[in-house]
């Protein structure tokens, strides 16, 4: 696991001690053992990695025999959407004659309509005639979550030859692709999620000779 997953973790059992603690001082405990989370990783908020075009297609390669892997790369590259958005998607929520998906329960708080278009849509009207009728999500899982790709992303990822790539990663290069294409800066902020234009000061670099006003 990485940084970032072992911080939320962290977060996690830190405030699961903060409840149990609650729970011991209304029994009238006294003596209350510290937290004992005192550390975080410091993570580089500041990183962009992106999928180049010879590494896009070797990992399109890897996740071929695996459709719902496939899928989920494919809308995290084109979208910018994170793993746990995109894995909690409902088909309530997808209009796949518009090219549209709502995402909800999003890291700001807000949710937010992002756009699929072109080859990624036409894989996802594929998927949905395929899909299972007994449960509601684009991406059924074991107990109704995403886990079930969490590794097959890692060995795919591996197996493509890629370094030092993690699937929030795929959202950098959404960015990256979209700021290169030269998306006015509205555009990308509506699509990424963002709500202060500073957010995205680390990709406007990639549009050289464009007013960002």
């Amino acid at each position: 696991y990485g940084p970032s997953t072992v911080n939320n973790y962290l977060t996690a059992f830190s405030a699961a001690y903060r409840a149990m603690s609650f729970f011991w001082s209304e029994e009238g405990i006294k003596e209350i053992p510290p937290n004992p989370v005192i550390y975080r990783y410091k993570l580089d908020n500041k990183r962009v990695r992106k999928l180049s075009p010879e590494e896009r297609a070797k990992l399109y390669h890897a996740i071929r025999e695996n459709p719902g892997l496939n899928l989920l790369v494919r809308l995290g590259l084109s979208t910018g959407g994170r793993l746990r958005e995109l894995a909690g998607l409902t088909w309530d929520r997808v209009d796949l004659k518009k090219g549209w998906l709502k995402l909800i329960k999003t890291k700001t708080g807000h949710d937010r309509i992002v756009v699929v278009r072109g080859e990624t849509l036409e894989y996802l009207r594929a998927w949905a005639k395929v899909r299972r009728i007994d449960v509601p999500w684009v991406f059924p899982g074991r107990f109704k979550n995403y886990t079930i790709y969490r590794k097959p992303f890692v060995r795919a990822v591996r197996d493509a030859g890629i370094d030092d790539f993690t699937f929030h990663d795929l959202r950098h290069s959404c960015a990256s692709y979209l700021a290169e294409n030269r998306v006015d800066t509205k555009r990308m902020m509506i699509q990424m999620g963002w709500t202060q234009e500073q957010t995205g000061q680390r990709y406007w670099h990639l549009r050289e000779g464009v007013d960002l006003e």
